[in-house]
């Protein structure tokens, strides 16, 4: 079993479907402590629109630029201004999908891997106005913990006890309720 996990966690196949479910979690976009992040459609296009504007009457207007009704024409975004964003989206996500790949061979990581360091940010509990820390890898770090993660999961869920449900993928606490 030890080879045939090992041999899934070095495929090259684990490696970009790890670094899809990166790309498409809600942090995706979050960057770490070296500033690298993909680039989602709605970030684009409010750069877009903050270039467009920029030296304008409207860009020192105390107004979010979505409130402002009389925006120019130059900065409406229309069908082909949109497919270019999308397009450079797609170019620039690409880019940094294909340097990942190249960053988390595990072959190589394996024996001397060290995970950077996590950028530290301080964000409001829930219902409070205390903060709590929360700590963000980089996207290598992510994707290599995505990669070992799969490599684990099947074996853990082989293993694990058919009436635990914490912390389990599609298992909820609805479920042992309803057993009873």
């Amino acid at each position: 079993i030890e080879k045939i996990q090992q041999l899934f966690i070095e495929s090259p196949a684990i490696c970009l479907l790890a670094i899809q479910e990166v790309k498409n979690s809600s942090g995706g976009t979050t960057p770490g402590i070296d500033n690298i992040s993909f680039i989602s459609l709605a970030k684009k296009k409010q750069e877009y629109v903050k270039n467009k504007i920029k030296n304008s009457r409207y860009f020192k207007s105390s107004k979010n630029f979505k409130v402002k009704k009389d925006l120019p024409k130059v900065a409406n975004i229309d069908k082909q201004v949109e497919n270019s964003l999308k397009q450079n989206v797609l170019i620039e996500n690409s880019k940094i999908c294909w340097s990942l790949y190249k960053k988390c061979n595990i072959k190589n990581l394996k024996k001397n891997y060290r995970g950077s360091t996590i950028r530290r940010v301080w964000i409001p509990k829930q219902g409070s106005s205390e903060l709590r820390p929360l700590g963000i890898p980089t996207l290598c770090d992510r994707t290599l913990q995505t990669v070992v993660y799969m490599g684990l999961l099947p074996i853990a869920e082989w293993q694990a006890d058919i009436f635990s449900f914490g912390f389990r993928p599609k298992r909820s606490a609805i479920q042992p309720i309803s057993m009873i």
